[in-house]
């Protein structure tokens, strides 16, 4: 299940001695020949005829892959997906995204979830027991009961969802998560979630998952958290979101991603990604999307603080709260600078239906 976005690296090193850890002898510390490096992707294997003291063989043909471990600083690992509000009793779930380069530890990560951003109430705090490495472009989705999740939901990779004995209260209406650097106390990533964010057109929430549409834009982007595609069973955890866009790069100015959408929450091209790259930061953007009338269908952005580039999104609902027709759409895009400057563009969006 590892992700193609990060090319691993193999560096075959000897095993020169093996020690039996005490006390109770059930694990074994490995002397390699030369000392490790941080930064390399290392696979560790057997070859030959190996056996326990009762006979049996070792398995030859499983590797596994391991690696010294960075520590994790603001925006290295990601909040990728919550199920806040299950279905009946079923478990919650919490997904997390490593975006960065490294491979870090959850044992250096601590998983906070409360009503107020402060997130200083009892319980809201958590971790996963143990030693377990998250490599670059991996998904983990922590949750109180996988099994339930397994029993409800497509699991893919089931050793990618882990169980969290005490995991933190999450509110079934809104709240806050963060992810912490345990000992430090930095934020790694925080967002606020609520129901509000959901496809307002679902008949109910529970169950549906809200999905991040890209690991790059900030958290605290709420047009950046779609709900899950039905055609995904409203919900993906541990792996790539239904919901996710990929599309990042456009060397113009402003761009469409795809120029024709169907925002009917089938996870196929549900959202129109508006891509706006600039060689001068400090801009603010407004959005306004037109009919083919020249109507106004919706006030998309209004002075949105911005970088050398930005990326939004419309789910292809109005300013009254419902999907809107199939046509064509311009979208009206302007760039201002704080020295008074002002620039315009427009580009033409088809809103379509597969159905």
């Amino acid at each position: 299940p590892r992700s193609t976005l990060f090319p691993y690296t193999t560096l075959f090193r000897s095993i020169t001695g093996i020690i039996r850890a005490p006390p109770d002898y059930r694990s074994l510390i490995l002397l390699a020949e030369t000392p490790l490096r941080t930064g390399v992707h290392y696979r560790l294997g057997i070859t030959g005829k190996v056996t326990d003291c009762t006979g049996n063989i070792a398995d030859t043909t499983h590797w596994v892959w391991f690696a010294i471990p960075g520590f994790p600083v603001q925006g290295d690992l990601v909040v990728n997906e919550i199920l806040f509000d299950p279905r009946g009793d079923g478990s919650r779930f919490i997904e997390v995204y490593n975006r960065s380069d490294k491979v870090l530890d959850f044992h250096d990560i601590i998983l906070a979830a409360s009503k107020t951003p402060e997130i200083t109430e009892p319980g809201a705090f958590s971790q996963v027991s143990g030693n377990r490495l998250i490599f670059p472009g991996d998904y983990f989705a922590l949750a109180h009961d996988p099994d339930d999740l397994k029993a409800r939901y497509r699991i893919f990779y089931p050793d990618l969802v882990l169980e969290m004995d005490n995991f933190p209260s999450v509110g079934n209406d809104s709240g806050y998560i963060a992810l912490l650097s345990r000992g430090r106390e930095e934020t790694i990533d925080k967002i606020r979630y609520s129901e509000t964010m959901h496809y307002p057109l679902l008949s109910s929430n529970e169950g549906v998952s809200l999905e991040r549409v890209h690991p790059d834009v900030p958290s605290d982007y709420s047009d950046n958290w779609k709900s899950a595609a039905q055609t995904a069973g409203f919900a993906t955890p541990g792996y790539r979101n239904s919901q996710w866009h990929g599309h990042l790069g456009s060397t113009v100015n402003l761009s469409l991603e795809p120029e024709v959408f169907s925002p009917d929450n089938d996870g196929l091209d549900d959202l129109l990604g508006i891509r706006i790259r600039e060689d001068e930061p400090g801009f603010s953007v407004t959005i306004n999307i037109f009919d083919h009338r020249g109507q106004l269908m919706r006030s998309l952005v209004s002075h949105a603080y911005a970088g050398n580039e930005a990326l939004f999104f419309w789910d292809g609902i109005n300013s009254a709260g419902q999907k809107a027709p199939v046509g064509l759409y311009v979208i009206a895009v302007e760039l201002f600078r704080p020295d008074g400057r002002v620039k315009r563009a427009k580009a033409v969006a088809a809103l379509a239906t597969l159905h």
